[in-house]
């Protein structure tokens, strides 16, 4: 299979599969978040496409689940280079509870606000051990 020149082209190496075998070992087989074993998912945290020396060092990965992968890249942008920092916000977040797909330690309460005339409803997070 051909990916686009330039785009993942990387991933068909074998030291992409060598690679995700190992994040894989280092985390024992679970999510590095949820701790579920289950699927699991290989997340640079440094994008791979856009820092080829840490491309396939195992430092650079975490293992996740599918859902909490695509998660990560629809809060953090598809497209945009994913970075240390970005991640580790996104799992600060995920574990108070902050995100809305995050489990532990949220309670959602709904407020009516009147904004000329017509009734819209917010819905405010209240955080538990917030960051």
């Amino acid at each position: 299979m051909k990916f686009p020149v330039g785009r993942q082209q990387w991933r068909t190496d074998s030291q992409y599969q060598v690679w995700r075998k190992q994040v894989l070992r280092n985390a024992n087989y679970r999510c590095e978040v949820t701790g579920r074993k289950t699927r699991l998912h290989c997340h640079h945290i440094e994008g791979g496409t856009h820092n080829p020396k840490l491309r396939f060092s195992p430092a650079n990965g975490v293992a996740i689940t599918p859902k909490l992968h695509k998660h990560y890249h629809s809060w953090h942008g598809q497209y945009k280079p994913a970075t240390r920092e970005s991640w580790n916000r996104f799992v600060r977040l995920y574990e108070a509870g902050a995100l809305p797909y995050s489990r532990r330690g949220r309670k959602t309460l709904q407020v009516a606000v009147w904004v000329s005339g017509g009734a819209v409803v917010l819905s405010l997070l209240i955080i538990v051990g917030v960051l």
